[in-house]
């Protein structure tokens, strides 16, 4: 059969042929091996313990208004009581680096195997499912890698004195410390408590 083919269909078999082992070659790189879909697991789950210790520091930060000293003031996770928080590698079984780099900031460090930056987009982890809410925040490379956090400082409004109001004469009333507030002014008026208040002649 094959010697009544002529030269163009020859060449189309043979080109068909290298198709099809072109794609299952492909096929088969493109599929991770048991091993490899394992160390990608144990990353992701580097990444989302990272991300519980965050959380904790957070609250932590938020009820002390101060950063913990070390991970063991922080034993559980924050939206569950009832669930420890994971504070050492899942394969080393080592802590988690957390040190204070400021009143507000600190770093989280891990070793990882693998590039976060060259995993496939569509790529779906079916044991750690909570991967993707963090995976962009915790973007790492092969190795060890420390992440800087910074907690908001807090907010300290500003003070605002009070508007001074005429004296006697078209004179305008010094503003004078006063404790208790509210703050007087000319002893007759009261307004919103300030630090201070004004006094003039009377």
């Amino acid at each position: 059969m094959i010697g009544k083919l002529n030269k163009k269909d020859i060449t189309a078999l043979i080109y068909i042929t290298l198709l099809s082992i072109i794609a299952v070659v492909y096929g088969f790189s493109i599929i991770p091996s048991p091993a490899s879909e394992q160390v990608l697991a144990t990353d992701h789950k580097r990444v989302v313990d990272l991300a519980n210790i965050q959380t904790a520091v957070n609250n932590y930060y938020q009820t002390n208004k101060a950063l913990p000293s070390t991970l063991d003031e922080l034993t559980t996770q924050v939206y569950d009581a009832s669930t420890p928080l994971e504070k050492t590698d899942p394969q080393t079984k080592q802590p988690y680096e957390y040190s204070v780099s400021g009143q507000y900031s600190y770093k989280l460090c891990a070793t990882f195997a693998t590039d976060s930056t060259k995993e496939q987009t569509n790529a779906y982890d079916t044991t750690t499912v909570s991967y993707p809410v963090y995976k962009d925040q915790f973007n790492h490379p092969v190795g060890h890698f420390c992440f800087t956090e910074r907690e908001q400082p807090p907010y300290n409004p500003p003070v605002i004195y009070p508007t001074r109001l005429p004296c006697a004469e078209g004179k305008m009333c010094p503003m004078v410390p006063v404790e208790p507030t509210p703050a007087t002014y000319n002893s007759t008026q009261t307004l919103s408590p300030t630090p201070y208040s004004v006094g003039g002649n009377q």
